[in-house]
C-alpha cells in the first residue's frame, strides 16, 4: 500500500525517538538539586517535586533528566534528609601532604610537599563522627570497580575532614547514579 494514500501517516522518527539520559546529566542535575534544596526545615516529596519542576521551568535541567533523579528515595538520601541540619554540601578543602604519603614509588623527596585540593560532594557531621559521600556518574561500572577507582579520593577526603573537623570519618560512601545505590 502506498503510504501517501493511507488515512494516517506515521510520526517522524525524531518525534518518536526516546531521549537518552546519561549518568553524567543525572549527576549534574543531582548536584544542582542538592545545592538548591533548602535543608533548614522538613523536606517533603512535594517540595522536591516543586524544586525539580522549577529547575525544568528555568531550563536548568530537561524533563527527561528530572525523571531520572531518585537520590532522595535511596538509603543515603533518607539519611541526608533525617540529618538535614548536620549536612554540609559542596565543601571545598585544601591540604599539603608529603609526597611519600601520597605515592609509594617516591624514592627521593618523600617530604616534598604536595598541594591537594578539591570539593567534597557532601558530609554529615554527627556528634563524634562524620559520614562523607560522593556522587559518581560512571556508566556500566561495577561496585568493585568504583571502589577501586575512588578509594584514594575518598581517603583524601577523609584526611581533609579529619583535619578540618577533628572528628573521625566513620563512613565513606560512593553514591553511584548509574546503579542508583550507595556503595
Amino acid at each position: 500500500i502506498n503510504r501517501y494514500v493511507q488515512g494516517e501517516l506515521k510520526l517522524p522518527k525524531f518525534m518518536t525517538t526516546k531521549v537518552k539520559v546519561s549518568p553524567a546529566q543525572v549527576g549534574t542535575a543531582t548536584h544542582l538539586l542538592l545545592q538548591k534544596l533548602p535543608l533548614d526545615d522538613e523536606v517533603t516529596l512535594e517540595e522536591l517535586m516543586q524544586l525539580l519542576s522549577q529547575l525544568v521551568e528555568d531550563k536548568l535541567i530537561t524533563p527527561e533528566v528530572a525523571k531520572e533523579i531518585n537520590f532522595y528515595a535511596s538509603d543515603l538520601g533518607r539519611i541526608v534528609l533525617e540529618n538535614k541540619d548536620k549536612v554540609k554540601r559542596e565543601l571545598p578543602f585544601a591540604m599539603i601532604i608529603p609526597a611519600g604519603r601520597l605515592f609509594s614509588n617516591v624514592d627521593n623527596d618523600v617530604e616534598q610537599p604536595i598541594l591537594v585540593h578539591g570539593i567534597i560532594d557532601g558530609l554529615i557531621e554527627l556528634d563524634d563522627e562524620v559520614i562523607i559521600f560522593d556522587y559518581k556518574t560512571d556508566h556500566h561500572t561495577s561496585e568493585d570497580k568504583l571502589i577501586e577507582n575512588y578509594r584514594g579520593q575518598l581517603n583524601l577526603y577523609a584526611m581533609a575532614v579529619k583535619s578540618m573537623l577533628n572528628k573521625k570519618v566513620s563512613q565513606k560512601i560512593i553514591y553511584s547514579l548509574d546503579l542508583g545505590k550507595s556503595i
